[in-house]
């Protein structure tokens, strides 16, 4: 087996989100470092997280032959509401998970990997994977699992085997949930001249675009604690971009009026999150569909 799974945007929960950031920024004094910065993006994905939102690292296990990023603490994701199902002797069974056993079951920080779709002189686009593998949060779920089973079979004379039953059971589904990444879909990023995104003057400009929505229910109904969508995706990538302009000495144009359908975040960061309907159709009729396909590859998976 594969050690990942995409996550297809066509097989994930609710809406689609449909985001772009960008920052513009005065062109290098040697030129030629607008090639060099834009054909080494991939590489340099784990210096440009902001340390206050999110950190990135390259993963020792591959997809498609190449290699996958491992973003943590994006997200926290509890897989339990009330109750969970056990089926016992072909009888589905409700039990209810108190809030406690939930935090105490589910690792401080989630994880999520992304795999390569595409790779171009300017930059790359990824896809948002499902891990096949246990990790060492993986293992401290189960931990914690055989943990309040030896507890609760000790209260319950008897129980030990139904106990163990129900703990394993909210172990594997806290597991495989905790191995999905919390997004279906796609993310590019690119680094240009302003020409390639429609400017007209000799600025440069980083950006991100992604076409996204929960991968599952059950995550879209868990608590992440950073808030929803559009709150997470605007912290994360408005700081990454940031970093970005600080990691390699430009010059960021600021106070610049966003332009239609667009907002600022801070004084250089422009964006632009909306959200559609579940369908390809609504998705290519969106008003930004046209531009963000044009200017960055494969970013939305085929049906």
């Amino acid at each position: 087996m594969s050690d990942f799974t995409s996550i297809s945007i066509h097989n994930g929960y609710g809406n689609v989100h449909m985001n772009r950031f960008r920052i513009c920024v005065r062109p290098p004094r040697d030129r030629s470092q607008i090639a060099a910065i834009g054909g080494s993006l991939m590489a340099n994905m784990p210096r440009y997280m902001a340390a206050n939102t999110a950190s990135v690292q390259w993963s020792d296990r591959t997809w498609n032959g190449s290699g996958t990023l491992r973003f943590r603490g994006v997200a926290r994701i509890r897989p339990f509401n009330v109750y969970v199902t056990i089926p016992v002797a072909g009888i589905p069974i409700p039990v209810p998970v108190p809030e406690r056993v939930r935090d105490w079951m589910m690792p401080d920080l989630h994880t999520d990997c992304v795999g390569l779709v595409t790779k171009h002189g300017t930059g790359f686009t990824v896809q948002t994977l499902k891990r096949e593998f246990e990790d060492d949060n993986d293992k401290q779920i189960r931990q914690a699992a055989g943990a309040l089973a030896s507890i609760l079979a000790a209260l319950v004379p008897g129980g030990g085997l139904l106990v163990a039953i129900i703990a394993r059971k909210l172990a594997d589904i806290a597991v495989y949930y905790n191995q999905c990444h919390f997004l279906a879909g796609r993310r590019a990023f690119r680094f240009d001249v302003g020409s390639s995104f429609g400017y007209r003057d000799d600025r440069c400009v980083f950006e991100t675009v992604a076409i996204e929505r929960f991968s599952s229910q059950v995550i879209a109904g868990s608590e992440i604690a950073m808030g929803s969508i559009p709150a997470i995706v605007k912290q994360v990538w408005g700081e990454m971009l940031t970093q970005f302009v600080r990691h390699h000495g430009l010059t960021p144009i600021v106070d610049e009026p966003p332009g239609n359908g667009w907002s600022r975040w801070g004084k250089a960061v422009h964006c632009m999150q909306t959200e559609v309907f579940p369908s390809v159709a609504e998705i290519r009729g969106n008003v930004h569909f046209g531009t963000m396909s044009a200017e960055h590859r494969d970013i939305l998976e085929p049906r």
